[in-house]
């Protein structure tokens, strides 16, 4: 493709545009051919950087007709969207060069993804989780309107179309997942979304993005077993224990793959007084991990959901099992059992937790915090408590109605001193082993915003007597 005379002066405007100082882009040019020079091992324009825009059209204009084979709008939007300290991916500039040379490079996508939209738009229903799968798509590629700006899910597939196909193909690969495991009654939209990227792909234009099957989390990638224990009043004396168990893929959009719940009875009572609770538990664990209850080389992740005398009275970490106290022989981490939170606290913390899962240390996004009067910032994504006295309670159930996912702090007031250079998904196991040689009294919430086992999101055996 050598381009219409019109189109190399539009791509030589839009580079000229990118550094609008001569001398700025004098380098940006110099930078620009070294690179194609690396990538396209032959004819190169025979160029000297002067301060007009007309250098930037000679060296379109050749590398245009000079070098058609190898696609030079491709390989200029491949220069130009891996440079990012050339060519920012926020400035509007940018977005402009390479949105063109993405329509010159792929001028047959434009009749197969007016079509795709076409059919996007008329889908129906669409479940309103599509503002989360929104707003961690938009997490992810840092580039998208926000979401305030965009009125409904026909006007996010237009916002989407303005953007590589990828990120369409991102967004719509979370949507599906919603719809088939997340909502119940969208399993037809699901289905529908799946048959048009399909049809998208069979077309020959599908090498830029992924199969849309393949990006779907699995069982058996990364899982880790989480045994789920409800703990919940049923008389002012007595609890109830519920137990499931389910598999945690550590996809930062997805729900975890619950299986079967039981509640747990004492022979001739309805429920269970809180001092019988731990060998009422523990009978119940001893027997899931003799039937597998590893997964892999690692213990499974012992999970309160506990009612808040509890959460923050009760040292469950403390409880004793045949050996080892429970926090030293599994890794335990709490939640408040509460109901599912509004949906403006819900995708904040759906965000927090996809950032969580991706950092890799434990960085000034992970806080601090002394006083219960300390400014957290929107982007941080756990807290470590310190002594705050009476104040304690109030400021970590704060920080669990801001939808924040990882809430650390010794039971006993002290400060909590680990956990400094360490990847914040290791931390239940870390914590397992801090307990074991230096402590039990540490607390932590691991708060995963898309498990919640209230009937309203998930689907799941009925209780039965084991």
């Amino acid at each position: 493709m050598t381009g219409t005379h019109a189109e190399h002066r539009k791509v030589a405007t839009l580079l000229a545009d990118v550094h609008p100082s001569p001398a700025h882009r004098g380098g940006m040019l110099r930078e620009l051919v070294r690179e194609l020079q690396t990538e396209i091992h032959g004819f190169l324009p025979d160029w000297v950087p002067g301060s007009e825009a007309r250098d930037c059209l000679e060296v379109v204009r050749e590398l245009f007709e000079e070098y058609d084979e190898v696609s030079p709008a491709l390989k200029l939007y491949d220069i130009c969207t891996s440079l990012p300290w050339l060519f920012p991916p926020q400035k509007k500039s940018v977005k402009a060069l390479v949105d063109y040379l993405d329509e010159l490079a792929h001028p047959e996508e434009k009749g197969h993804l007016n079509r795709l939209r076409d059919e996007l738009k008329v889908l129906s229903p669409i479940p309103q989780d599509w503002r989360t799968a929104y707003q961690i798509t938009r997490s992810e590629f840092g580039k998208l309107d926000p979401l305030s700006s965009i009125r409904d899910f026909h006007d996010c597939i237009d916002v989407l179309l303005a953007h590589a196909p990828l990120v369409l193909w991102t967004f719509l690969r979370r949507v599906a997942y919603r719809c088939e495991h997340l909502s119940s009654g969208f399993t037809d939209t699901a289905e529908s979304i799946r048959d048009i990227c399909r049809r998208y792909i069979e077309s020959g234009l599908g090498d830029r993005v992924p199969n849309l099957e393949s990006k779907l989390p699995s069982e058996n990638w990364g899982s880790r077993k989480h045994i789920a224990t409800r703990i919940a009043r049923h008389s002012p004396d007595d609890y109830e224990l519920t137990m499931w168990w389910y598999l945690d893929t550590r996809e930062p959009d997805t729900a975890p793959v619950v299986r079967e719940a039981q509640t747990i009875v004492v022979p001739d009572r309805d429920a269970i007084g809180l001092r019988e609770l731990p060998g009422v538990l523990w009978t119940a664990l001893e027997r899931e991990l003799a039937e597998g209850g590893d997964l892999g080389d690692k213990q499974p992740i012992l999970e309160f959901l506990l009612p808040e005398e509890l959460l923050f009275g009760e040292p469950v970490e403390r409880w004793p099992t045949a050996d080892l106290p429970l926090g030293e022989l599994l890794p335990v981490v709490l939640r408040l059992d509460r109901q599912r939170p509004p949906e403006s606290v819900r995708v904040d913390h759906t965000v927090r937790w996809g950032d969580l899962l991706g950092l890799k240390a434990d960085t000034h996004r992970i806080a601090r915090v002394a006083s219960p009067a300390a400014t957290i910032e929107p982007d941080c994504v756990g807290v470590v408590v310190g002594n705050m006295g009476p104040d304690r309670e109030r400021f970590i159930h704060r920080m669990i109605g801001r939808g924040t996912p990882l809430i650390l702090w010794h039971r006993g007031g002290e400060a909590v001193r680990i956990l400094t250079s360490m990847s914040p998904i290791k931390m239940p196991d870390m914590l397992r082993e801090h307990r074991r040689r230096k402590g039990r009294d540490v607390a932590l919430i691991w708060d995963n915003p898309h498990w919640f086992p209230d009937g309203t999101t998930l689907t799941w055996k009925e209780p039965r007597e084991p």
